[in-house]
């Protein structure tokens, strides 16, 4: 098994039904934060490994943070096998932290 690290910073992602999706070995490095998940059903799907993956600062859709395994009413996020996402603590102001610093748009998700 190959590990591949990732980091997904300062992105916008909507409108698809996975915004990022981590397999196998796949692993998000610290600093990816800064994202910006809306209109998007599943934010975040963990279906590998990887333990207490970094995952702060981000907006989901709403400022009471991820659905699913979090407490809140945005985007849903899913830990589907062993592995963990540390998301707290997430953006909370659509406008001051989704309209800055942008690089990447994404539309069709990130795999």
């Amino acid at each position: 098994d190959q590990e591949t690290n990732y980091q997904i910073a300062s992105n916008w992602i909507e409108a698809t039904d996975t915004g990022i999706m981590l397999q196998l070995g796949s692993n998000i490095t610290a600093g990816s934060t800064d994202n910006c998940i809306i209109n998007t059903p599943i934010g975040m799907e963990h279906m590998g490994d990887q333990i207490s993956v970094p995952f702060t600062q981000n907006y989901w859709g709403d400022a009471s943070g991820p659905s699913g395994i979090g407490p809140g009413t945005g985007a849903m996020l899913i830990e589907s096998s062993t592995g963990t996402v540390d998301f707290d603590p997430w953006n909370t102001d659509f406008a001051n932290n989704c309209f800055v610093n942008f690089d990447i748009i994404f539309s069709d998700g990130f795999e």
